[in-house]
């Protein structure tokens, strides 16, 4: 399986609001990566940041590189997320994964947002 490059390591800005033993809140990170330099047929690993006592429950694609007929998405794995890419056939508008060792997306930034659940 190919896996994207870390540019940025997932972050998250500004100071955490206080919350009681117990509760419940949302950890937002945002990373900046870069696909490789082949596509793995199922999908790039991204990596997955570590938050104490969290839980990944969303991947969301914030920004990335256009390539023209292609789009990249979250295959919903919350324990090894990927990123799968699409390519439109440019004659029915239908889209299929993107072939195994393909370059056409190699280097492409990829800006994802990982939203984790922390507490109970």
């Amino acid at each position: 399986m190919g896996t994207l490059v870390t540019v940025v390591p997932p972050a998250s800005g500004g100071t955490l609001k206080t919350v009681s033993k117990g509760g419940m809140r949302y950890e937002r990170l945002i990373g900046e990566f870069t696909m490789g330099a082949t596509y793995a047929t199922g999908g790039d690993t991204l990596p997955l940041p570590t938050v104490p006592g969290g839980t990944l429950r969303c991947v969301s694609i914030l920004h990335y590189e256009r390539v023209a007929g292609m789009s990249v998405h979250w295959d919903g794995s919350v324990s090894a997320p990927k990123i799968i890419a699409f390519d439109e056939d440019n004659a029915s508008g239908i889209e299929a994964e993107l072939a195994n060792a393909s370059s056409a997306l190699a280097a492409v930034e990829v800006i994802v947002e990982y939203i984790f659940r922390v507490g109970a």
